[in-house]
C-alpha cells in the first residue's frame, strides 16, 4: 500500500459569519502588528473592513495591503514581500481569492524565510517556520485557504508552485457571508475551479479512500449548487454550500493532486489572461472523455451524484448554465497557436500530467486543444 501524506491546516473555523471572530482567532498568536493582505475590488466593496473590524476591537495594529490585481506573477509576490519586510508584521491575515491567499502565504513564509520567491518552487523547499497566517477566503474556487501550494507566473508566462507544509493556513475562516458580493462571472468561473479540483483529485492516479471521500462531498455538494449561487448571489445557502464544497476540494487536492486539465489550462490562464477557472471549464469535458478508458467507474459514480448517466455530457450543460463558452475561438486563440499552447501545456505540466488517470502524449494533447477551438 502506497505511503500517504495528508496535510490540513491547523484549524478551520467554518460558518456565516465566522469572520466576527477573527480577533479572538488572531490574538492567540500575540501578535504585535498583522499585515492584511487583500486586494482593490474587495476594499472598495467593503469586503476587508469585514476582517479589520473584529482586530480592531481585539486591540490588534495592522497594516494593509491590497496591491494585488489579477493572476499573482513574481513581480507581485516580491512587492508584497519587499512591503512585509519594510513594516515587520509577525502574523499574515489573507483575505481573498486564490490570488490574494497565494501570495499571503509566500509573504509569511518569505518574510522569516529570506530570498526569492524563485528559490522556492518545487515541495518543501521553506526550512524556518513561517508567520502565523489566517486565511479567508472570498470566492468559492481555489481552496488555497486549506491547501499547501501557491501557484505563481514567470515573467514569460510559465506557471510554478511552490508547496510545502510552510504554506498550510495556521487557521483557514470560511465564511460564506463573504461570497456574497462575487458577481456572477466570478461565482462561474472560481465554482468550475472548485468541481474541477474535486474531480481531478478524485480520478488522480494519487487518489485514496480519505480523498475519495472529501472529493465526493465536494463535488455533491457543488454540482447542486453552483447554479444556485450563479443565478442568485444572495442565496445564502447556496454559497454556503458552494464555499465548504471548494474547501473539501482542496482538502482532496492538497492530498491526492490534480491531472491533465490544470496542466493543459495553464498557457491559456498566463498567454491570454483567461480567468484560471473558465480555463478548467473549457478543457474539462474533453479531458473526461480522454479519461473515459482508465477511469469508467469513478465517472459512473460522479455522474450519479450529479443525477445523470453522463458526466461530460452533464459538464456541457452546466457551461451552458453558467453562461461559459466551450470554444477557445471564444477567448481570442487563434487557430494556428492552438497546437503551441498544447505542446506548452504538456511540456510545463508534467508534474500533473503524471497524475492523470489516462497517460497523454504530446500529440494527444494537441488533438485535445484542437477538438475544442
Amino acid at each position: 500500500m502506497t505511503v500517504m501524506d495528508h496535510r490540513f491546516p491547523g484549524q478551520a473555523v467554518v460558518g456565516l459569519n465566522a469572520v466576527d471572530d477573527l480577533g479572538a482567532l488572531v490574538a492567540r498568536f500575540a501578535p504585535a502588528h498583522v499585515l492584511v493582505v487583500s486586494d482593490p475590488v474587495l476594499d472598495r466593496a467593503g469586503v476587508m473592513r469585514r476582517a479589520l473590524e473584529p482586530l480592531a476591537r481585539a486591540g490588534i495594529a495592522t497594516t494593509t495591503y491590497t496591491d494585488i490585481t489579477g493572476e499573482p506573477t513574481i513581480a507581485t509576490v516580491r512587492a508584497a514581500a519587499a512591503f512585509a519586510a519594510a513594516t515587520k508584521p509577525d502574523c499574515v491575515v489573507g483575505i481573498g481569492g486564490g490570488s490574494v491567499i497565494d501570495v499571503a502565504k509566500l509573504v509569511a513564509a518569505l518574510v522569516t524565510n529570506g530570498g526569492d520567491v524563485t528559490e522556492y518552487w518545487g515541495n518543501d523547499q521553506f526550512r524556518r517556520r513561517p508567520l502565523p497566517k489566517v486565511l479567508i477566503p472570498t470566492t468559492a474556487g481555489t481552496g488555497s485557504e486549506v491547501s499547501q501550494a501557491a501557484v505563481i507566473a514567470d515573467d514569460v508566462n510559465v506557471k510554478h508552485a511552490a508547496r510545502g507544509w510552510a504554506l498550510l493556513a495556521d487557521v483557514a475562516v470560511v465564511d460564506a457571508t463573504l461570497t456574497v458580493s462575487a458577481p456572477p462571472k466570478v461565482t462561474a468561473d472560481s465554482g468550475m475551479d472548485a468541481i474541477t479540483h474535486a474531480i481531478e483529485a478524485y480520478l488522480g492516479r494519487r487518489a485514496c479512500a480519505l480523498s475519495d471521500a472529501l472529493a465526493e462531498r465536494a463535488f455533491e455538494l457543488l454540482a447542486a449548487n453552483l447554479v444556485r449561487a450563479f443565478r442568485d448571489g444572495a442565496d445564502l445557502d447556496a454559497r454556503a454550500a458552494t464555499l465548504e464544497g471548494s474547501m473539501l476540494a482542496g482538502m482532496a487536492f492538497n492530498s491526492a493532486g490534480l491531472g491533465a486539465v490544470h496542466a493543459l489550462a495553464y498557457p491559456l490562464d498566463t498567454h491570454f489572461h483567461v480567468p484560471h477557472g473558465r480555463t478548467n471549464a473549457v478543457l474539462l469535458p474533453a479531458v473526461l472523455r480522454f479519461n473515459a478508458p482508465q477511469a469508467a467507474a469513478k465517472l459512473r459514480r460522479l455522474a450519479e451524484l450529479a443525477g445523470t448517466d453522463d458526466l461530460a455530457g452533464w459538464v456541457d450543460g452546466l457551461l451552458a448554465a453558467l453562461s461559459i463558452s466551450p470554444s477557445l475561438r471564444d477567448y481570442g486563440v487563434p487557430r494556428a497557436q492552438v497546437e503551441e499552447l498544447a505542446r506548452e501545456g504538456w511540456d510545463s505540466g508534467q508534474r500533473l500530467l503524471v497524475n492523470n488517470p489516462r497517460e497523454m502524449s504530446r500529440g494527444e494533447a494537441e488533438a485535445l486543444y484542437q477538438s475544442i477551438w
